[in-house]
């Protein structure tokens, strides 16, 4: 599964800031060896159009 799929599974009906965010993607199983995988989750929530911020929190549409 590809991050933004995972995402989209991990904020289902949830509203959580990008730590929070990070650690559910990794609890569920994601895998990556990237250092800064927090920077990846945050320029992904930031593109997609499957988010909305606000204040920090993101939520799924």
């Amino acid at each position: 599964m590809n991050l933004p799929d995972t995402l989209a599974l991990v904020f289902k009906g949830k509203a959580m800031n990008a730590e929070q965010a990070t650690a559910a993607v990794l609890a569920a199983g994601y895998r990556t060896p990237a250092r800064s995988f927090r920077k990846m989750v945050v320029k992904d929530l930031s593109m997609k159009a499957r988010s909305e911020r606000v204040r920090d929190v993101c939520t799924a549409k």
